[in-house]
C-alpha cells in the first residue's frame, strides 16, 4: 500500500461513521512514541489546512496536505527532516555513492529528466546518469515520478541543509 492510500482507505472508513459538521485530521503513521508525536504533529498541521481553508471536507490527512504545510512553514525543521526522512530513505546515508546517486539524481530531475543535460552537469556520460537513476529507484522502492514533487522537495532540503536535514541532527 503506498503512502496516501492508507490514509484514503482509512478516511473512507471514517467518512462513513462521522457525522454531518464532524471533522478530523491524520498524521501519517510512525513507530515508536517519536513516530506518534510526529503523526500528532502533522495532524495538528492539516487540521490547521482544514480550518484555514473551510474545505469541509470530513477528514484532513497530512499526506495529502504535506507540501502546502512545508510552503508554509507548518511543522519547521521537524516537518522537513520527517519529509526528507520518509521520502530519501535509503538515500538519505552518507556515504560517497550514495551522495552520487543522490546528487545525480537531483541534477536529472532539476534537468527535466533529461540524462544527457544532467550528465553535462555531472560531467559524466548520460548512460551514467541513467544507470544511476535506476539504481536510486532501486533504493527509494518505486519509480521516482511516482512522488516526483516530494522526492525533489526532499532532495533539495538534503543539498541546502546537509546532514541538518537528518532526524535526530537537531
Amino acid at each position: 500500500m503506498q503512502l496516501g492510500e492508507e490514509a484514503a482507505e482509512a478516511g473512507d472508513v471514517v467518512k462513513e461513521a462521522f457525522r454531518p459538521g464532524v471533522r478530523a485530521a491524520t498524521g501519517i503513521s510512525a513507530p515508536g512514541m517519536a513516530g506518534f508525536r510526529r503523526s500528532h504533529r502533522e495532524a495538528l498541521a492539516a487540521q490547521s489546512v482544514a480550518i484555514t481553508t473551510g474545505n469541509g471536507r470530513p477528514i484532513t490527512c497530512y499526506a495529502d496536505v504535506e507540501l502546502a504545510c512545508l510552503a508554509a512553514g507548518s511543522g519547521g525543521m521537524a516537518a522537513m527532516r520527517a519529509l526528507v526522512e520518509r521520502e530519501l530513505g535509503q538515500l538519505a546515508a552518507t556515504d560517497d555513492a550514495t551522495t552520487r546517486l543522490r546528487d545525480t539524481l537531483r541534477e536529472y530531475l532539476a534537468h527535466g529528466a533529461d540524462a544527457r543535460r544532467a550528465g553535462a552537469a555531472l560531467h559524466v556520460h548520460r548512460n551514467t546518469v541513467r544507470y544511476r537513476v535506476q539504481q536510486a529507484e532501486q533504493a527509494l522502492g518505486h519509480p521516482i515520478d511516482e512522488r516526483r514533487a516530494h522526492l525533489e522537495l526532499a532532495l533539495h532540503c538534503h543539498h541546502v541543509y546537509g546532514a541538518d536535514a537528518l532526524p535526530g541532527s537537531g
